[in-house]
Parts: C-alpha cells; structure tokens; sequence
C-alpha cells in the first residue's frame, strides 16, 4: 500500500469535515484481536532549534490487546515494545514521543475515541468509512502548551500517515506501507519484538 501523498490546503479539508460528524468511530479500520498488523514505516523528526530533520525507517508489529513493537532497521537497528497505550513494557522507549505517539494509535486501532475526547477536539475530512483524515486539536492545558496539531490519515482501512505538529516549530511525521493483516505469533508480541529474525519479513 503506497500512501496518496496529494496534499490539500488545511482549510480545505477543515472544510470538507464540516460535512461529518466529527465522530472517528465512523471509520472502519481493517484490525481485530486475531491478527497482528505488520507495516513499514519511514519517520521523520524536524528539529527548530537547529534545523536539523533526524530519518528513521523500521517496522511496526501491532496487536489490539497486547501492544505495539517497534523495529527501527535505519539508521541502526533497535527494537522495543510499548504495552496497549500505558507506556510499560518489556523493551519500552525512553523517548516520551514515541510513547505519547503509540499510545494515540492504540488508541485508535481499539477504538477507544472516547479517551482521545477527553483531551482533544476532534475534526475530520471523511471520504467512506476505510478512508480520510482524523485532525486532533489539543484542549487539554498541559497538551496544549506544547502541541498545535494531530493528524491521522487512514487509506484503505488501515493508518497511513501520522503527523504531530508541535508549538515550538518541531514535528514528526510517520508515513506506514505495506500493512498487512498476519496470524499472531506463537510467543508474546514482547518475546516476538525482541526475536533476533523479529525483521525477516521487510
């Protein structure tokens, strides 16, 4: 799956939302308990205070019940395991975005939207229910000292794009492809994230 990289004006799309109701519930993402969703992604993390962007690329072993493994490939080669959306787990980042990011696609892969509510206003730009764009417009106090901006692209019933957009200038983007739907592993997805051929497949 190669993400549509057609980019409209914001306004546009803030437009087309108007149309929805900005319920995320209305899009039908292709994941269930019974599967893990492996995709590759490519990140990138701009930094404004020295206007340096850091490239990363690796891939991604998602389940709804037990957490999110992530395998960078590029630049070197690490992997960790975040639990669901709590930030525990065996292997778990030490780099609060990562964890803050993982835990809103958790989010979104359980369905639970009514815990995104709490902390955001929520938009959206709606083509069927496999595809549009989900915009998180942080209300929460603390959230909205540092955050401008959530975007979520899903194509095609599964998540595409992530991008957050920070006040200071600073932003991560995270683009997702080939996801497919594979059996469960036979051990944990922790014990599968730190496997030795965990990257075999991409």
């Amino acid at each position: 799956m190669k993400p549509n990289r057609i980019i409209l004006p914001f306004s546009v799309l803030l437009l087309a939302s108007q149309a929805y109701a900005a319920d995320p519930g209305s899009f039908r993402l292709k994941m269930d308990d019974q599967h893990m969703l492996v995709s590759s992604f490519a990140m990138e993390k701009y930094l404004p205070e020295n206007a340096r962007k850091i490239a990363s690329e690796g891939v991604t072993a998602v389940t709804v019940n037990q957490g999110i493994c992530w395998t960078v490939k590029k630049p070197m080669e690490r992997s960790w395991f975040v639990e669901n959306s709590s930030g525990s787990g065996e292997n778990q980042s030490t780099d609060t975005s990562m964890r803050f990011i993982t835990g809103f696609f958790m989010d979104l892969i359980r369905g639970d939207y009514d815990s995104v509510k709490k902390s955001f206003r929520v938009s959206m730009s709606q083509k069927d229910p496999e595809n549009g764009e989900i915009y998180l417009h942080p209300e929460d106090a603390d959230l909205s000292r540092i955050l401008d901006l959530i975007s979520i692209k899903i194509e095609s019933g599964f998540v595409s794009n992530i991008r957050i957009i920070e006040k200071a200038g600073g932003s991560t983007s995270i683009v997702f492809s080939g996801a497919e739907l594979t059996a469960m592993p036979e051990t944990s997805v922790s014990e599968y994230c730190s496997a030795p051929d965990r990257t075999d497949r991409k």
